[in-house]
């Protein structure tokens, strides 16, 4: 980040930078990491998980807010492997595909499937649009 030379100078002979010009090179650096952050982010495919299963209804852990549509297809990962993070945090690790499932009803945070392929679809497997 540039500093004004008149600001510079007026930091004094101790070389403290005044509070307003920290504030203003922080909030610079947090917007331009949340810039990157969210760039990254849109490159990650979104990958949600099942819920639950009902008869033959598949409930995801997502819905039309993160874009999901009647007739969108996914495909359905195996995780079972999980590792434990900071503060206990566990965190799935997909293993294999195991079938695709075709989306039916959506509501805002989830939506409902039914299995297209695949005979191993079982709650908390992840799921992953379909390319």
């Amino acid at each position: 980040m540039e500093i004004d030379e008149s600001d510079l100078e007026s930091t004094g002979a101790d070389d403290e930078i005044k509070a307003y010009i920290k504030d203003d090179i922080f909030k610079t650096i947090a917007v331009d990491m949340g810039e990157k952050i969210c760039n990254a982010v849109v490159l990650d495919p979104w990958t949600g998980y099942i819920t639950s299963i009902v008869d033959d209804k598949i409930i995801l852990s997502s819905g039309e807010r993160v874009g999901i549509g009647p007739g969108d297809i996914f495909e359905v990962y195996n995780s079972t492997d999980t590792f434990q993070g900071v503060d206990g945090h566990r965190f799935f690790i997909p293993g294999l595909k195991t079938g695709e499932i075709e989306i039916t009803t959506v509501y805002p945070d989830t939506a409902e499937a039914v299995r297209i392929s695949g005979q191993d679809i079982r709650e908390g497997f992840t799921v992953r649009p379909k390319d």
